[in-house]
């Protein structure tokens, strides 16, 4: 009988976890470099619109905005879609800055789990310009001292925007003390490329680098975006 009333107590329990499950999925940045938050929502229930959640953002330990935002649209289940948030008061990101994105619903209904509702990544902005077939080696170092879980991977993510539709250029990655650059990625601005890299890597605070090479006759301008954990 004392089993049977446990199960059924787990069962209510249970069912009190199911609803949405709103999390910081991405960090993203306008062409003028200004913070863009992704949500999406991991639950078993859309997030209807109309809902407020209250959104602050540090940068470099510095709380930089705090807002509420109105969900003006459904967040659907199972990270069914992706919603944008522009902040009120632009937050533009320049140099290395550690950006911070912590939200919270205003009803404990709208969001079942708040472990995952704060998002911390680094940004790295490095301001180029790269003369005809000219090349360029961008370095960088992190690492990650707080281990996720076995065979975690970590995502650097390196983007590449520049003036001119007509210019092609080519991003290649490696870690120092290797010649060959890995992955290499070529084509039109934005160039976007993200890089696995095994947890083992990261936890050994080792120097990484980005490899811009120009492949056209003309000079070419514009910025090296690094994003990591």
């Amino acid at each position: 009988e004392f089993n049977e009333e446990n199960n059924s107590l787990k069962k209510i329990l249970d069912g009190l976890t199911v609803g949405p499950d709103i999390m910081v999925k991405d960090l993203d940045l306008t062409e003028d470099l200004e913070l863009i938050i992704i949500l999406s929502n991991a639950g078993e229930i859309d997030l209807r619109k109309g809902v407020t959640f209250r959104i602050r953002i540090v940068v470099n330990g510095q709380k930089t905005s705090e807002f509420d935002h109105f969900i003006q649209e459904a967040l659907k289940a199972n990270f069914g879609n992706h919603y944008l948030i522009d902040p009120p008061y632009q937050v533009v990101i320049t140099g290395i800055s550690k950006v911070k994105i912590s939200i919270s619903p205003k009803l404990p209904s709208d969001d079942i789990r708040l472990e995952n509702n704060v998002l911390e990544r680094t940004f790295i902005i490095f301001p180029f310009r790269i003369g005809p077939h000219g090349r360029e080696e961008f370095p960088f170092s992190f690492f990650a001292p707080q281990p996720r879980g076995k065979g975690q991977i970590e995502k650097v993510k390196t983007e590449a925007r520049w003036e001119g539709a007509s210019s092609s250029l080519q991003l290649s990655f490696k870690k120092s003390g290797t010649f060959k650059g890995i992955p290499t990625l070529s084509g039109k601005s934005p160039l976007k490329v993200e890089i696995p890299i095994p947890f083992e890597e990261v936890q050994n605070e080792n120097v990484w680098s980005v490899l811009v090479t120009n492949l056209i006759d003309k000079k070419v301008e514009g910025h090296l975006i690094i994003q990591h954990p």
